[in-house]
C-alpha cells in the first residue's frame, strides 16, 4: 500500500509538471485577408489597403507580431519590342517584374512595421523573363510597337507573361521601439496597412528598342500572426496540491476498504 501511495504521488507530480509546462507555452491566433486581385498598369506604384483587428488584451500577453505576405501575377500580359536600328541585331531580354512592400495607414505608426534591427519586414518580388532574337530594323514604323501597326518582321517580337508566385516574405515586428505594443487593443480596435505594389516591363539588350506592354494582373495576400501567453494559465503549485490531495484521499479510501475486507 505504501508503494502504491508513493507511486501515485510521483505520477501526479509528473502529470502536473507536464500539464503546467504545456499550458505555459505561447498560444497562436491569426487573421488573414487574401485573394484581393486588381489590375495594375505596367509602370508606377499601386496601393491596396488591408484592415486587421488588434490583439485583444483580454486574451493574454502579446509576445510577438509576425507579418507573412506574398505576391502572384497572372498569365496573359503581352510585352512587345521592335528593333529601331538598321545596323544592330541580337538577343533581347523581355522581363516582367513586380514587387510589394508594406506601409502604415492608420492605427499604428511606421515604428510598428520594422524589425528589431530597424529594417523592413521584408518584400515580395517576382521576375518573369525570356530571351528573344531581334533582327535589324526592316523599315517598319518607329515608336511604341503594337500588333496592329507592326508588319510582323524579324525585327519585332512579343512575349506573353506566365503565372508567377513569389516566395512569401515575412518578418517579426520589433519589441525595441514599441512596435509590438501598438498592436494591443481592447477587442474592437483595428489597424490598416497598405500593400504597395509596383510593376514593370523592360526589353533590353540592343541600343535602340521601342517597347510596350499590356496591364499586369496580380494578387496580394497578407497574414498577421499574433503569438501570446494566455492569462488563464493555472499555477503548477496549486494544481499539484489539488491532484496530490485527491490521490492521497483515494489511497486512504482504498486502504480502509482493504482492511474491512480482511
Amino acid at each position: 500500500m505504501k508503494s502504491f501511495i508513493r507511486n501515485a504521488v510521483a505520477a501526479s507530480v509528473a502529470v502536473v509538471a507536464m500539464a503546467g509546462f504545456a499550458s505555459a507555452q505561447a498560444a497562436t491566433v491569426s487573421a488573414q485577408i487574401s485573394g484581393n486581385t486588381y489590375t495594375k498598369s505596367s509602370a508606377g506604384a499601386g496601393t491596396y489597403n488591408f484592415t486587421f483587428d488588434k490583439f485583444d488584451s483580454a486574451l493574454g500577453t502579446l509576445t510577438s507580431v509576425q507579418y507573412v505576405f506574398s505576391l502572384s501575377t497572372a498569365a496573359g500580359s503581352i510585352g512587345q519590342a521592335d528593333n529601331e536600328s538598321g545596323a544592330e541585331s541580337g538577343n533581347v531580354t523581355f522581363a516582367f517584374s513586380a514587387n510589394s512592400t508594406l506601409s502604415a495607414v492608420s492605427g499604428i505608426t511606421a515604428a510598428g512595421l520594422v524589425t528589431d534591427a530597424f529594417g523592413n519586414l521584408g518584400t515580395a518580388s517576382i521576375t518573369d523573363s525570356s530571351i528573344l532574337f531581334l533582327d535589324v530594323d526592316d523599315g517598319d514604323p518607329s515608336g511604341s510597337p503594337t500588333t496592329v501597326d507592326n508588319d510582323g518582321g524579324a525585327d519585332y517580337a512579343s512575349y506573353v507573361s506566365q503565372v508567377q508566385t513569389s516566395t512569401a516574405g515575412s518578418g517579426f515586428v520589433n519589441t525595441t521601439f514599441g512596435g509590438v505594443s501598438q498592436y494591443v487593443g481592447t477587442g474592437t480596435e483595428t489597424f490598416t496597412i497598405a500593400m504597395n505594389v509596383g510593376t514593370n516591363f523592360s526589353a533590353t539588350g540592343l541600343g535602340s528598342i521601342s517597347s510596350s506592354t499590356s496591364p499586369m494582373f496580380f494578387s496580394s495576400a497578407v497574414d498577421v500572426v499574433y503569438t501570446y501567453t494566455p492569462t488563464d494559465v493555472p499555477e503548477p503549485s496549486s494544481s499539484l496540491g489539488v491532484m496530490v490531495a485527491g490521490l492521497m484521499g483515494f489511497a486512504a479510501l482504498r486502504r480502509r476498504k482493504t482492511m474491512r475486507a480482511a
